[in-house]
């Protein structure tokens, strides 16, 4: 009895092992860094965000694009939740169909609070969009929660007045 079930084990082991299905193929790949990575309290940044699409895939222009800041902690923004027009982001035509044009990066501008404390911080967002494929015609709503890290420095950022 116990050597079927060591090789009934065994078995399902090597099965698991070396007939494992290939892991589902990513349609979006997004990536957020801060700039600069090290930051003063009062001094401004950047978020910037880019987006590699498989080919034949694209963002729908309608409905925009939305980008929610969850937590930032020690930075100040204009506001939390941001659209694709916000961001400046080009609509073109292809096939008939307006989409992002999400070529090169975007920029979401920030400022460190002067009352922040100094250290290693993380931000997190969830951004939510469509993407249309042409292969089978389908849009499919897409969303991912992304996060970047972040150093503020001890210092305070003062303007220099001439």
């Amino acid at each position: 009895m116990d050597k079927k079930f060591v090789k009934i084990v065994l078995l399902l082991f090597f099965i698991n092992t070396f007939l494992s299905f290939p892991e589902e193929e990513k349609i979006v790949e997004i990536s957020a860094s801060i700039k600069p990575y090290r930051i003063m309290r009062g001094e401004g940044g950047k978020i910037i965000l880019n987006m590699r699409l498989k080919k034949g895939n694209y963002i729908s222009s309608a409905p925009l694009l939305n980008i929610e800041i969850k937590s930032n902690d020690g930075l100040a923004f204009s506001k939390n939740f941001y659209t694709s027009s916000d961001l400046n982001i080009p609509v073109i035509e292809k096939d008939g169909i307006k989409i992002l044009d999400v070529k090169s990066h975007f920029e979401i501008p920030f400022k460190v609070k002067e009352e922040a404390r100094p250290g290693f911080k993380k931000i997190e967002m969830e951004i939510k969009f469509f993407v249309y494929s042409l292969k089978s015609n389908l849009c499919i709503k897409y969303s991912n929660k992304i996060s970047s890290g972040y150093y503020i420095r001890s210092k305070i950022f003062r303007k220099k007045i001439s």
